[in-house]
C-alpha cells in the first residue's frame, strides 16, 4: 500500500528533482544535528482512527535528500516534499500540496533564489497565483521536511532550540521552539519502547515527535498534533 500510494504522486517529487540544482546552501548559524544520516526507510504511521501518513527518504543526489510524506485526504492523497543538504540539513527546495476546503492548495519554494538570497515561494489555488520571495534568517527549516529531519537531532540531552519556522503560506517566516525531553517509555501497538520526545511550538501550534534511538540513528515512533487532537504510531512491517 506505502509503494502504490508513493507511485500515485511520483511526479511531485520527481519535479523537486529538476528544480534549483544551482541553488548554493550558504553556510550560517546551525541547528545541533547529530552525525548522522536521516532514516531512509519507508514507513508509515497511524493513528486510533485509522488514518494513515506515509514517509519517505532517497538519495537526490550532488548530497542532497528527497524527504517526503503523503496523507489521505477528501481530495486524494496530500503530500509534502523537501529537498534538503544532507550534511547542513538545510532545505534547498519544497513542495506542498493540500486540500483545503476552497480547494486545492499547491505551494513551491526555492531557497536562495529569491532577491538578495530570500527563498523565492510560489502558491497556486483557486483565488489565483502567488510568487514573491521571503525573509529567512536563520536557522531555519521548511516545515515539508518535519518531522524527518528532527531524527538525526543530537537528542542525547535534553536542550532547548530555536528556528525559524519557514511556511509558504506565511509571509514572513515564524519564531518557532524545540524542545527536547528525557527518555521516557512509551507503549505502542506493537509493545512499549523508550523514546524521547521532542516538542515542537510555533504560532499557537504544538506538535510531539517521539524518537527511539538505534544502532542506526533515530526511528520517528509516534507524533502527536495537539491542537488536532490526533496520536499517529509507527506501523512496523512484520517480518
Amino acid at each position: 500500500m506505502l509503494r502504490s500510494a508513493i507511485v500515485l504522486l511520483a511526479a511531485g517529487p520527481a519535479f523537486l528533482a529538476c528544480r534549483g540544482e544551482d541553488v548554493p546552501v550558504e553556510p550560517g548559524p546551525t541547528l545541533p544535528f547529530g552525525d548522522r544520516a536521516i532514516e531512509d526507510r519507508d514507513f508509515a504511521m497511524a493513528s486510533a482512527d485509522g488514518d494513515t501518513v506515509w514517509f519517505r527518504a532517497e538519495d537526490a543526489g550532488d548530497g542532497r535528500v528527497r524527504l517526503a510524506r503523503y496523507a489521505r485526504s477528501d481530495g486524494g492523497l496530500d503530500s509534502l516534499a523537501a529537498v534538503i543538504d544532507a550534511m547542513t540539513k538545510l532545505p534547498v527546495e519544497s513542495y506542498q500540496r493540500v486540500t483545503t476546503s476552497e480547494g486545492t492548495v499547491i505551494a513551491e519554494t526555492i531557497y536562495g533564489a529569491g532577491f538578495e538570497g530570500q527563498a523565492h515561494r510560489t502558491v497556486t489555488s483557486a483565488r489565483g497565483r502567488l510568487v514573491e520571495d521571503l525573509r529567512t534568517p536563520e536557522p531555519y527549516l521548511d516545515p515539508a521536511q518535519l518531522p524527518q529531519t528532527l531524527a538525526a537531532l543530537d537528542i542525547a540531552r535534553t536542550d532547548t532550540i530555536t528556528f525559524n519556522y519557514v511556511s509558504p503560506y506565511e509571509e514572513l517566516a515564524r519564531n518557532a521552539l524545540l524542545v527536547v525531553g528525557r527518555r521516557e517509555t512509551i507503549r505502542l501497538p506493537s509493545g512499549p519502547v523508550a523514546a524521547v520526545p521532542v516538542h515542537l511550538r510555533v504560532s499557537g501550534h504544538e506538535e510531539t515527535y517521539w524518537f527511539a534511538p538505534d544502532s542506526d540513528g533515530a526511528r520517528l515512533v509516534r507524533w502527536r498534533d495537539r491542537r488536532r487532537g490526533v496520536t499517529w504510531d509507527r506501523v512496523e512491517e512484520s517480518p
